[in-house]
């Protein structure tokens, strides 16, 4: 009778305590971020700003700015052509699971797509076709004056080397070569 009352009042309980109408979190939905009235300058400097130190446009080639640059730094702004992250942007395995968590390549885009427009044409627009190389008031010489080059009887193909220590008190160096990749 009394293990019957325990089952019963224990059923009771349970019931009462887990309600039959649960109501769902809402769920917040995803609003765009709204447009700015920024030129493409300014929003340069605030969002690139924010990881790095600013690079003018005339920095690089419109096509370095074009093809490499400007899709990586939109990537990091959650600015994924066709609107979708590619899983390709994580390793698989751990790794990809620390970058996700990270969100170092967020999902949705942190900035308004125009803005993003702005950016692209102000580095576009102001960046050169070519770079020339740099003038230079002395020719650089070849050699180094305080080291002298001398081969070692070790070698190994592929150089796999992956490690180099200089003890300059002892004039000794160390190499550290893995035989495995």
């Amino acid at each position: 009778m009394h293990e019957e009352f325990f089952s019963l009042t224990l059923l009771i309980g349970l019931l009462f305590s887990c309600p039959g109408n649960k109501k769902e979190s809402p769920i917040s939905e995803y609003k765009e971020p709204t447009a700015s009235n920024l030129t493409g300058n300014r929003l340069a400097e605030i969002h690139c700003s924010s990881c790095h130190l600013f690079v003018k446009p005339e920095m690089l080639p419109k096509s370095s700015w074009q093809h490499d640059v400007l899709p990586a730094m939109g990537h990091r702004l959650g600015i994924y052509k066709g609107n979708v992250r590619p899983d390709s942007l994580f390793d698989n395995g751990r790794s990809g699971e620390v970058v996700k968590k990270a969100n170092i390549f967020p999902e949705r885009p942190l900035i308004a797509r125009a803005d993003w427009n702005k950016i692209v044409d102000y580095y576009l627009d102001g960046a050169p076709d070519t770079i020339l190389p740099p003038k230079r008031a002395n020719k650089i010489k070849m050699g180094l004056k305080h080291f002298k080059y001398r081969e070692s009887g070790f070698s190994h193909t592929p150089a796999l080397t992956s490690m180099v220590k200089i003890l300059p008190e002892n004039r000794e160096w160390y190499l550290l070569i893995v035989n495995e990749i």
